[in-house]
């Protein structure tokens, strides 16, 4: 990872050829799209707005000039800056002049917010129309499960009501692994070790917390409004990200070995739901009762700051 870092820095035309190559690849592999972000990101951490801004204009003429020889539709190449590199610029120049991690994980709360702003705008019945998307898709599949008409319609309407929700989330947590990868990589280069302490000290203002409590009822309460139920799935992506950061600072001051995080992980991969829901949850409690400010008061290595 070092290398590429290294590499993407070395110039401007070697970032746009590893942002333009990793946004293409992604269609079929899709977190190839996580270091496509991480290298604008990259740079205008580094560099700044202008650089940022000659790197963004620079991949998306080459994408344009690349789709129209390809497939003939350069217009199709205005989603990647749309959708992936102007967040990216917008939020690595808000961790870099405000050198606040959750600040800028903020801002991507507020573009997983506009995904859901955009269903709802575009879409009278947003669940209704995830239900027909999922339907057409794996509507045989249930079928061969052996699931009756019925019993499908119930899962294809569930499963459509939280899916305008995980995109929002899964958009979210794409920008910000784009953003944490690039302030990994910067640490790597220019300040070996900085990345670590940020992201264990990663703390979501307890405002947040407040504001989420009616979108969290919303995912237990029948008879509110859709888009609460939508809008709580980013915020607690969020959260998530801060019970991951809480989960490697606790670690790190029992001073664990690398097994306990290897198992976080991995628990990450094989019980996807129950390990994010378990780290939102604690990150969610973390903001109201700062854990780790706790830890410090009772081991007299420090107070709150």
């Amino acid at each position: 990872m070092k290398a590429l870092a290294t590499f993407v820095m070395r110039g401007w035309s070697q970032a746009t050829g590893v942002a333009v190559l990793c946004a293409v690849l992604s269609v079929l592999l899709p977190p190839l799209s996580i270091l496509s972000g991480a290298v604008v990101a990259l740079v205008a951490l580094r560099d700044g707005a202008q650089a940022g801004l000659k790197l963004l204009a620079a991949a998306t003429v080459v994408t344009a000039l690349a789709l129209q020889l390809v497939v003939g539709q350069a217009a199709v190449a205005l989603l990647l800056p749309l959708l992936l590199w102007v967040p990216m610029l917008v939020l690595a120049l808000a961790l870099r002049y405000t050198r606040s991690l959750p600040a800028a994980l903020l801002i991507a709360v507020g573009f997983g917010t506009l995904i859901v702003l955009a269903h709802v705008v575009a879409l009278d019945d947003p669940a209704g129309h995830w239900t027909e998307v999922i339907g057409a898709q794996v509507g045989e599949v249930l079928t061969a499960q052996g699931l009756d008409e019925a019993a499908s319609k119930q899962v294809l309407e569930a499963m459509g009501r939280w899916m305008t929700g995980a995109l929002a989330a899964a958009y979210f947590l794409q920008i910000a692994a784009s953003l944490l990868l690039a302030r990994w990589w910067q640490a790597l280069l220019y300040n070996p070790g900085g990345f670590g302490a940020e992201f264990r000290a990663l703390r979501l203002p307890r405002w947040l917390a407040l504001l989420a409590l009616p979108l969290f009822a919303a995912l237990f309460m029948a008879g509110l409004p859709d888009v609460l139920r939508y809008l709580a799935l980013p915020v607690a992506a969020a959260f998530f990200l801060q019970g991951l950061a809480l989960a490697h600072a606790q670690l790190a001051a029992f001073k664990a070995g690398p097994g306990w995080l290897i198992g976080i992980y991995a628990l990450l991969v094989v019980a996807t739901p129950y390990a994010f829901i378990a780290l939102a949850t604690a990150g969610y409690a973390d903001a109201w009762m700062d854990f780790r400010a706790r830890k410090t008061d009772r081991t007299g290595e420090g107070g709150r700051t």
